[in-house]
């Protein structure tokens, strides 16, 4: 089995929390795309208590697991699976996903052959087959202006929706003919030389589940490396999220956004500026909401910008 090929090329790293109902979709094609590839699957998990780890350990014993008491979330538990991998290439996977055309060959081809490329990824899709934004620019404070501030009201208006995903998406241009220089690709999959990645040191753990592969895309681009997305290959990411944890997954989304902000968008200085801006949309999406005058706007507005 490629598993036990001692000289492993690819290690897949699989951060893994509750991912029960996904995990052995995902794992069965792995096995199917990597058949001719030396190869490990490493999982990290975070606490579950949904049966998972036992699925894993009963049907698919090759595969490593380590088993955290807590939940470490998504960098740390990315950081510690990079830490025992022993493959040339290392992916991180999300356990939602699956392989229908395998994208790996190709995507260690390119870099073998493009020695300045530290980063790599392929399409993924939507499970209604549509293209998701699997590379992208670097959000800014225009992004932030339009998305969580009172601009926020007016996004499903044809005009500004385009604007957004011109200045922030690449996905409305469709696939490109080729290889494609990006500045952020989607961390559902990423693939990484295990040399760029010492150099890099993992992912940033005071980022805990949003922007791990911003800050990661935009650090390697800084070293000099590449960050090139292969239109090759297919994968559906189901993007599973618990409902009863939504609250706090949106209260860590704000907390890492907020980092980010202060890492890359001026430091301490702009958060007096964003913060402000922010819980002003926040205030005046609740109020527009619950008196149904954001349904009253978009509509009023929006035959009036289209034209």
């Amino acid at each position: 089995m490629s598993y036990l090929n001692e000289s492993i090329k690819l290690s897949i790293v699989i951060p893994l929390y509750n991912g029960r109902d996904h995990i052995s979709t995902c794992l069965k094609s792995l096995e199917l795309a990597l058949s001719d590839l030396s190869y490990e699957i490493i999982i990290v998990d975070n606490g579950s208590t949904d049966g998972g780890i036992e699925l894993i350990k009963q049907s698919f014993p090759c595969v490593k697991v380590i088993c955290n008491k807590e939940n470490r979330y998504f960098a740390r538990a990315n950081n510690q699976g990079f830490a025992i991998a022993s493959g040339n290439f290392i992916v991180t996977l999300n356990s939602d996903t699956e392989i229908i055309e395998s994208p790996f060959e190709f995507l260690m081809e390119f870099m073998e052959k493009n020695l300045d490329t530290g980063i790599t990824s392929c399409p993924l899709y939507f499970l209604d087959e549509r293209l998701q934004p699997t590379r992208r620019r670097r959000k800014t404070w225009k992004a932030f202006l339009l998305e969580f501030t009172p601009f926020y009201l007016f996004l499903r208006i044809k005009s500004m929706e385009n604007y957004l995903k011109k200045l922030y998406y690449e996905n409305d241009k469709g696939l490109p003919a080729g290889p494609q220089d990006v500045e952020v690709l989607q961390g559902a999959l990423l693939m990484i030389k295990k040399e760029t990645l010492s150099f890099l040191g993992g992912f940033d753990e005071t980022f805990r589940l949003s922007f791990t592969d911003d800050e990661l895309c935009i650090r390697c681009g800084r070293l000099g490396y590449r960050v090139v997305f292969i239109p090759e290959g297919k994968v559906l990411h189901h993007e599973r999220v618990s409902q009863n944890r939504v609250s706090l997954v949106e209260f860590i989304h704000w907390s890492d956004y907020f980092y980010y902000i202060r890492k890359y968008m001026g430091g301490w200085p702009s958060l007096f500026f964003f913060y402000p801006l922010y819980i002003l949309g926040r205030f005046f999406r609740w109020v527009f909401i619950k008196f149904g005058i954001i349904d009253h706007l978009r509509r009023k507005k929006s035959d009036f910008i289209d034209n």
